[in-house]
């Protein structure tokens, strides 16, 4: 079962400056490999541009006005505003307003749109501020997915939603608990989104590559419903999938199975009576006689995985099943979550904390969970302590608590009440007020559960969804001049 969304933490913003929100760079309608992905606001809105329709939808925007029918979603991350849901939305006002930052090929056009709209520029837009990502990916889901309601994402863009939360940590039972899928579900989107990104390294013509390496155009159906996710089919064709990391397990060589891989991409783009699709694949018996002899005259060789073909090397070179082990033995791990993210600026910090924070850059947190668990508490403590002292308010503070000895509980209701004034957003009152109360599961009484509750152990999402929480607060308290 999903989990259920606690809206009393959203808030809801009638008007936030369209120039202060940032593009969502885990934004699930951009599908490939992590590396390959778009990093910058203006890599992101090419990105955009070329698949999500933006330009029509400026045109709208320009025609009918900005309409916010639909809520666009934001979390606050160090310090910024992201938009997780109302990308598109989001990036055709950017260009509308400073056409700049649109790619070259485009420029031209949004200059034209945006001289249009001069005299009644759409520069600020109402948004919800969710309380952290998490919360925020159950409403997308279920949003853009068969379960909810609305199917904008294609089948491949959700499993980019599915198997990043598995690349950033998650189990698939956390996964299947979050958004209520089955697990069955997980390693069919791993599946899916193996098979596109192999797309991208067969050689197509020109058109059905352009197709096929399109999330929104890749043929889901008749390639991974009605060919690999079948064990009969699987087996006829003497191919299998590693349910544990998604691959495939071919015994042929590489030369020859990325020639029948590309064969059935590109039957599925024929428009002729050879086309691979739901009718002619209509079940197993079909779907056998017409793939299997297409690996029928493919050389045999030792099994390899399909991770093999996602290099340059591995377009022009064929490896041998020496070269696939050394190139396994030396692929790099995805980078682990620390604690404290790397650029977290620790300068403004008393020494003792600002020690602790840098050695916590380097803590593992999928490693060391009991660990990160007990320090985030100390470090939200230790900074709160910074702030009350530097304003000489420890007094003022044990006088609201009625207590000689001053509780973390203490220090956040002190804040919440602005006895303690650390010049908080509006974003930011609501997290201390998350902390400090009980709407939220993740609240300090599951932080003082990690210190305190033998029954009670850190887990990863907890920590994750909590340290989103606490990070800008302690941001906001280290800065606080005397």
């Amino acid at each position: 079962m999903s989990q259920l969304i606690n809206s009393t933490n959203w808030t809801k913003h009638k008007s936030i400056k369209v120039n202060s929100l940032h593009l969502d760079r885990e934004n699930y309608r951009i599908a490939g490999e992590e590396d390959k992905r778009p990093t910058s606001e203006r890599d992101i809105i090419a990105e955009l541009v070329r698949i999500a329709g933006i330009e029509d939808l400026a045109k709208k925007i320009i025609i009918q006005g900005y309409f916010p029918v639909e809520d666009v979603i934001v979390v606050v991350e160090d310090g910024k505003k992201v938009v997780v849901e109302g990308n598109r939305r989001l990036c055709a006002c950017k260009l509308l307003l400073k056409p700049s930052l649109a790619p070259k090929d485009k420029k031209g056009v949004f200059e034209r749109l945006s001289a249009k709209m001069a005299q009644n520029p759409v520069d600020s837009i109402p948004v919800v501020i969710a309380p952290n990502r998490a919360e925020a990916n159950i409403y997308i889901y279920s949003k853009h997915t068969d379960s909810g309601f609305s199917r904008s994402w294609s089948r491949i863009q959700q499993s980019v939603f599915i198997v990043k939360k598995l690349e950033t940590g998650y189990s698939k039972a956390e996964i299947s608990e979050e958004i209520g899928i089955s697990e069955s579900k997980i390693n069919e989107a791993r599946l899916a989104l193996e098979l596109f990104r192999l797309a991208g390294v067969m050689d197509l013509p020109s058109d059905v590559k352009r197709k096929v390496t399109d999330p929104k155009d890749f043929p889901y159906t008749p390639i991974v419903e009605r060919i690999f996710k079948s064990v009969e089919v699987q087996k006829a064709i003497g191919i299998s999938v590693n349910e544990d990391t998604g691959r495939l397990h071919i015994p042929y060589s590489p030369s020859d199975f990325k020639r029948a891989y590309a064969k059935i991409l590109d039957l599925t783009q024929s428009k002729g009576d050879d086309k691979f699709d739901s009718r002619s694949l209509k079940d197993n018996k079909t779907t056998i006689n017409k793939v299997q002899p297409l690996f029928s005259k493919a050389s045999k060789a030792t099994t390899w995985s399909s991770e093999e073909l996602g290099t340059e090397e591995s377009k022009n070179k064929p490896k041998s099943s020496t070269n696939i082990k050394k190139k396994t033995a030396k692929k790099s791990k995805p980078k682990e979550e620390t604690l404290i993210p790397s650029d977290f600026n620790t300068s403004k910090a008393e020494a003792k904390l600002q020690t602790l924070l840098d050695e916590l850059k380097e803590l593992k947190v999928r490693q060391h969970l009991q660990s990160s668990g007990i320090l985030l508490r100390a470090i939200l403590e230790l900074a709160l302590m910074q702030a009350i002292r530097k304003q000489n308010k420890e007094k003022d503070v044990r006088t609201m608590a009625n207590s000689g000895h001053l509780k973390i509980s203490h220090m956040l209701k002190a804040v919440k009440d602005r006895v303690v004034d650390l010049k908080l957003e509006k974003d930011e009152v609501s997290l201390v007020r998350e902390l400090e109360g009980n709407q939220s599961p993740y609240n300090l009484g599951r932080l003082n559960d990690f210190v305190h509750g033998q029954h009670f152990p850190a887990d990863y999402p907890s920590i994750i969804i909590l340290r989103t929480k606490i990070l800008p607060i302690i941001r906001k308290a280290i800065k606080i001049e005397e």
